[in-house]
């Protein structure tokens, strides 16, 4: 269903590549980022009416599609497509860009160990991380990564401060 909601957006963004690739070509630069902010807004509102159809009808929807077990956990549903939403927008604004160009590795929709992961590991002579995801904690120290496991706001911390509390 998120998928469902990805490619939407997906589709109405490559519809107006042509008309993007024109902007940029002819060097109408103001027009172009005016498009661009108005698909990620699009996205954005797509975004929440998904976000809140899950919450409205998510319950229903999936005990349908899957099992009422399964639909007990709708609101999870709710917050992938507002995880989606807010990731889709902030490709389409180009801050995604702005953050990778940072420094950041932005990861999104699929496993990290078919990732990028191995090659920033190896780029950046890596050591040691924090993360806040027990997958990951369990994976990453196959690639010989010294791994430290906690909530989001501990590994803040050690990325501002370089330690681990312990």
């Amino acid at each position: 269903m998120v998928a469902a909601g990805r490619m939407a957006v997906t589709a109405i963004a490559q519809s107006e590549g042509p008309r993007l690739s024109r902007f940029l070509r002819d060097g109408r630069i103001d027009s172009f980022e005016r498009l661009q902010m108005r698909l990620a807004f699009v996205g954005l509102l797509v975004g929440v009416a998904c976000t809140v159809g899950a919450l409205l009808v998510g319950e229903r929807v999936l005990a349908i599609l899957y099992s009422p077990e399964y639909a007990k956990d709708y609101s999870l549903l709710a917050w992938l497509f507002a995880a989606n939403s807010i990731w889709n927008s902030c490709e389409r604004s180009g801050l995604t860009q702005v953050l990778k160009d940072s420094g950041a590795v932005m990861v999104s929709d699929t496993c990290p160990n078919i990732t990028i992961f191995n090659e920033v590991i190896a780029s950046r002579n890596l050591k040691s991380g924090a993360v806040d995801s027990a997958k990951l904690a369990h994976y990453l120290p196959s690639w010989g990564l010294n791994m430290h496991y906690g909530t989001t706001a501990d590994c803040i911390e050690a990325a501002v401060t370089g330690k681990w509390k312990t």
